[in-house]
């Protein structure tokens, strides 16, 4: 099956130079262009649009890529392509499967998209899922373990690995899964991410002191200040529902 690409650029030269580069290669699919970064926004979460991967500018009129990729993160890859290095931080915060500097030559664009190839790869860990729970394969057991989703706790990026940690389980879960494929498989409300290497569920949260967060069962987790913010609009939004 193709790779489905989409390009959210809002320079021309730009996207025509990533839109030749999709059509040049045989595994890769355009599903189309736009230059309104909110338009684009739109679509994604409408599912009028259901990328694979998509190529985001990160200086755009309106809202910029990373307010995007913060809102579409969970729904595909997310490849930011700009012309300045300031945002390689912010690209690594959101996990981001690439970050691609312009001009993009096509060697980088190929190797961009082994990136994208691995990480939807990753998403086999999940054998299966379920309303309330998903079946994960553990890299340490060499086994699949049943993870209920409302008692999942904490997920914790480890380099090419994310932890999983859960109430009812004694030790963490190690797989070779991305965060953001581990939101987009339990969709669940609940999970917000506090840091560039945590995400947690706030039906858990039991304090905030300063920038950590205390859990149920006493486990600590930093809050970034980057993440601060959505974390506490979050928390707020579902003491709201309760």
């Amino acid at each position: 099956m193709k790779i489905a690409c989409y390009i959210v650029d809002d320079e021309s030269h730009v996207a025509s130079l990533m839109i030749d580069y999709v059509k040049r290669n045989e595994e890769l699919r355009l599903l189309g262009y736009e230059s309104d970064p909110i338009v684009a926004l739109a679509k994604i979460q409408s599912g009028e649009i259901k990328p694979d991967v998509c190529f985001l500018d990160v200086q755009m009129p309106g809202i910029g890529g990373i307010e995007i990729a913060l809102a579409i993160k969970h729904l595909c890859c997310v490849v930011f392509t700009t012309g300045y290095t300031d945002y390689a931080a912010d690209a690594y915060e959101l996990d981001a499967t690439d970050y691609l500097l312009k001009p993009v030559r096509y060697i980088r664009f190929l190797d961009s998209i082994e990136k994208v190839k691995r990480s939807m790869a990753l998403s086999k860990s999940i054998v299966k899922t379920e309303v309330n729970s998903i079946f994960v394969k553990d890299v340490n057991r060499c086994n699949t373990i049943k993870v209920n989703i409302s008692d999942l706790q904490v997920i914790q990026g480890c380099g090419n690995f994310v932890k999983l940690y859960s109430q009812g389980i004694d030790k963490f879960i190690l797989t070779n899964l991305s965060m953001g494929k581990v939101i987009e498989t339990i969709q669940s409300p609940h999970f917000v991410q506090v840091h560039k290497s945590f995400i947690i569920n706030v039906n858990h949260v039991t304090s905030l002191m300063g920038n950590e967060i205390t859990l149920t069962g006493g486990a600590k987790i930093p809050v970034s200040k980057h993440f601060r913010t959505q974390f506490i609009q979050k928390l707020n939004s579902v003491q709201e529902l309760k």
